[in-house]
């Protein structure tokens, strides 16, 4: 079990799209979403890179 501000829970199986609006809302910085979530965000989109996105937690799984 892994503690996140918001609850118990693996941070890598927050949904992307969670993790977006916490960017957004400057809750978490687009840094900490890909280190702490693996969630990969373009900076000049604001778009979740899907393909990258599961790359990057794929290979933190394996």
């Amino acid at each position: 079990m892994y503690f996140r501000g918001g609850g118990w829970e693996n941070p890598l199986e927050r949904e992307p799209e969670k993790v977006l609006n916490d960017v957004l809302n400057e809750f978490v910085s687009m840094e900490s979403a890909l280190h702490d979530y693996g969630v990969v965000i373009d900076p000049e989109t604001l778009a979740i890179n899907e393909a990258e996105t599961k790359r990057v937690r794929t290979s933190r799984i394996s």
